[in-house]
This record gives structure tokens, sequence and C-alpha cells, in this order.
């Protein structure tokens, strides 16, 4: 299965290939592959457009091997229509089933049993992380025992450079590989709004001098705050510091621009 992206809201057109390409370069798991195109169909031009890998379960893909395994979307903007999906009980946050390696039928044909009980353990774990980082003395420990600190790091990385609105609504994806994986941050996907594309709204990430990604559901005033809590925490802050200046993720941001044609 392969995307045909449009788009249409980026008038650059490279805004979602950016993203990807400087999440391949920090090696976040999964990320999806993608290829300008110039589509043609019957000798008439129809325009540019990226052809994209889908965010799914599958080999090549998000590659999950547990039958348990399970992708989720946090996803505040469309979650209420899709057929499984939960209501975190602090932040009040969406979370959808996209998908799962034992598959994810249409309703109403029941999930198979597998898939149920690793969407079961995925609840838990997100609603449990949801408690645990709202607390008024967050608990590292429990924290850093669910969650892989190297992908949340590397997410941050690209929501950050990128200045992401969708951090706190949608299209943010979240997997574990089984009931007793941690929970992973990732692949990305749909940052078409990133990069100031809404020019001079701070809210939406038009401001290079935010820390947008630690605030964005108060800049934004709704959504999910994971990020902005998980950096109360000092082992978090000194992990994402680490990667920055050790680790290439500073690097590769300096690198950046110079991969972009001009």
């Amino acid at each position: 299965t392969w995307i045909l992206l449009a788009n249409h809201g980026d008038a650059s057109l490279i805004r979602n290939k950016v993203a990807q390409d400087l999440a391949a370069e920090y090696g976040l798991p999964y990320t999806p592959q993608s290829r300008f195109v110039d589509l043609v169909v019957n000798g008439e031009y129809l325009g540019n457009y990226l052809v994209a890998e889908k965010v799914e379960v599958k080999t090549n893909r998000v590659d999950l091997t547990d039958p348990k395994a399970v992708l989720s979307e946090l996803d505040n903007n469309y979650g209420y229509a899709e057929d499984y999906k939960f209501i975190s009980t602090t932040s009040k946050t969406t979370f959808t089933l996209k998908d799962a390696k034992s598959g994810v039928p249409d309703l109403p044909t029941p999930l198979p049993a597998d898939s149920a009980a690793g969407w079961a353990d995925m609840q838990a774990t997100l609603n449990k992380l949801d408690g645990l980082l709202a607390a008024a003395s967050p608990d590292w420990a429990a924290i850093s025992a669910i969650i892989d600190i190297d992908s949340f790091a590397k997410f941050y990385f690209v929501n950050e450079l990128t200045e992401n609105p969708e951090i706190v609504a949608s299209s943010i994806y979240f997997y574990k590989n089984g009931l007793t994986s941690k929970l992973y941050a990732g692949p990305v996907w749909d940052y078409d709004s990133s990069l100031g594309t809404y020019d001079h709204t701070e809210s939406l990430g038009a401001f290079t001098n935010a820390e947008y990604t630690k605030n964005a559901d108060w800049l934004r005033y709704r959504g999910n705050g994971w990020y902005r809590q998980l950096f109360r925490n000092p082992q978090f802050v000194a992990a994402v510091n680490a990667m920055w200046q050790t680790g290439g993720a500073g690097y590769a941001a300096a690198q950046l621009t110079s991969k972009i044609a001009q």
C-alpha cells in the first residue's frame, strides 16, 4: 500500500519529505520512505506529489513481530469517528487503534483475540503513562519503565525542529511489540502543517524562538501535553541533551538546510 500525498496545504511541497528524511537521519524506527513524483494520467499533467509508504503494521513498514503487537494514533481531531478508540482518564486524549499484527477488521466483526489483547494492553499503558506524567511529583522510575526513552527523544527532536502543531492533536503514533514491550514513539507522519506553514501564528508553530513541542498544548489551548510533562523529569532532559550534544541530533539538525536544494 502506498500513499499519494498532494501536500495541498504546503506551498513548498517539501515539508513532509524534510520531516521524514530528518527522522530517518535520526534513526527513528519505521520512518516511511518517500519519493517526489510528477503525476501524469492519460497524458494530462496533474501536479507534483509525494509517494510515501503507508504507516501500517506490515513487513517492511512497521515491522512488528509479536501477535499482540499494536499501533495506536493520538487523534484528537478525528478519532471520535474511528471504530476502536478510547479517551484517556487524565488528559482526555483520544487514542485510536490504527493497526495490529493480528489484524483490525471493520466493525461489527470482533477483533481477533490477539489484537483485542494487544489493544487492551495499549489502552492500559497509555492511560497509565497519562496519569504518571501529570502527577504532582513525577515518578521517573515508573515512567521510564514503560516508555522507550530513545524513541521519545528522537521523536521530540523531529517535532521540535519542524515546530509541528499536530504534536498535540493528530497523526501522532505509538506502538508496542507485544504485552511486555515498552511504548515507542513513532513513526512520523503528516508534517504539511509544520515549519511555519501558518506564518505569524505563534500557536501553530511560526515563532522559531519558541520551545514549541514542550508548550504546544498551552499555545494551542488544547490537546495532549505529554512532552511538557516529560521535560519536568531531569532524567529525560539529560537524555535529550546528551542526544543533541554527542548523539548526533545536533549535527543532523545543522546539516538539514544544506540538504534542501535552493
